[in-house]
């Protein structure tokens, strides 16, 4: 067998992590910090778990460079729960803003299956109008999802005052599409949602682009509580 350190995994979904870093967290998980209690035992509420959030959020800043305009969330939730959530959110802020409610659009791009999850969701919910700005899988029928088109092919909903927000997936690993350069042709006016679930941390993001940026622990279900996000929310 080789060893620890000689083990390299390239696969979509879980990275490789550090040796060291995996012995630090397996000795936190029975005792943390000389607390006698694992990380999962301890509640929420005490000083350390707040001393925890602290300092994730302290290096998130620093790392993603999160200007003040931006706030970090925690929540418990899957990836999907954002689906809904985002919908509900966006659109309630875009009528405090004075929106009209009856032009109101959400303007989509579906790249792969995540964002076509997304994407049907918001069509479920019926709060707004969905505009379907691309559908990368050729007409929308069976078959694989293809490269982004250029952008002067992407149909955005052509008055910006009437879109409540643009939402896309950075990175959607099952079908191994993703924005090299984040998306473009946006209005700066317009709230960008952006699901970066596969792909934060892996090179820099101009936050202060994004209304909302979600990260969950993983795409899965939001009955799996357990789960961890974050999101980077802008007082827009």
């Amino acid at each position: 067998m080789p060893s620890r350190e000689n083990i390299i995994n390239f696969g979509p979904g879980p990275a490789m992590l550090p040796t060291p870093v995996l012995e630090q967290a397996s000795k936190d998980l029975l005792n943390y910090n000389d607390t006698g209690m694992s990380l999962a035992e301890m509640s929420h509420r005490s000083s350390t778990a707040a001393g925890i959030l602290k300092s994730a959020n302290s290096r998130l800043r620093q790392l993603l460079a999160v200007p003040d305009t931006h706030e970090i969330i925690w929540q418990q939730g899957g990836g999907t729960a954002q689906f809904s959530m985002v919908v509900y959110n966006l659109v309630a802020a875009y009528v405090a803003r004075g929106g009209d409610v009856e032009r109101m659009t959400a303007d989509y791009l579906v790249t792969g299956g995540w964002s076509k999850k997304a994407y049907d969701e918001a069509v479920r919910l019926g709060v707004t109008k969905v505009n379907l700005v691309v559908n990368t899988k050729k007409d929308g029928g069976p078959g694989k999802f293809g490269g982004i088109p250029p952008v002067g092919e992407l149909k955005f909903t052509e008055r910006r005052a009437d879109v409540a927000y643009v939402y896309y997936c950075d990175n959607e690993t099952v079908d191994g599409i993703e924005f090299p350069q984040g998306l473009e042709g946006v209005d700066p006016s317009v709230p960008v949602v952006c699901d970066m679930s596969s792909n934060i941390l892996s090179r820099k993001v101009d936050v202060s682009k994004f209304a909302v940026i979600y990260v969950p622990a993983n795409n899965l279900p939001p009955s799996d509580s357990i789960l961890a996000v974050f999101l980077f929310i802008s007082f827009f």
